[in-house]
């Protein structure tokens, strides 16, 4: 006999079905009227941070800072490629050079994160890469 000898080990028993509640439905708020944008900040290709933008490689393939438009967006703005564009979120504004994209949907924007002259992270609050914001020309 082990030294636990006088305990007695069950496992539960299994069940022959697993019941899964439903899935929450999710319902995304409204965006604001001034706010009808929503912006995500993130990394382009092989930029990691503000020092990747040292790097003759990496200039070579996104030399500065850029707010990517969908293309439906763009036209409804009179916004054609290079133009300056302004972000506004609650928190302020940054200008950067439109890239007119068929790559991302109707009422998104993107920008990059690595350039210090755009500082576009200063338009996000709290710990997140999304933010609502207007855009217009500069």
């Amino acid at each position: 006999a082990g030294r636990c000898s006088g305990l007695e080990k069950r496992s539960p028993a299994r069940p022959n079905t697993y019941a899964f509640s439903s899935l929450p439905t999710f319902t995304a708020p409204s965006a604001p009227a001034d706010l009808p944008f929503t912006l995500i900040v993130g990394p382009m290709g092989f930029h990691n941070g503000t020092m990747s933008t040292q790097s003759e490689n990496n200039l070579s393939v996104c030399p500065s800072g850029y707010v990517e438009i969908s293309v439906a967006d763009a036209k409804q703005l009179g916004v054609t490629e290079g133009m300056p564009l302004r972000l506004t979120s609650a928190r302020g504004s940054v200008t950067g050079a439109a890239k007119v994209s068929g790559k991302i949907p109707a009422g998104l924007v993107f920008a990059p994160f690595h350039f210090r002259e755009m500082a576009v992270s200063a338009l996000l609050s709290g710990n997140t890469n999304i933010a609502r914001v207007k855009v217009e020309k500069a």
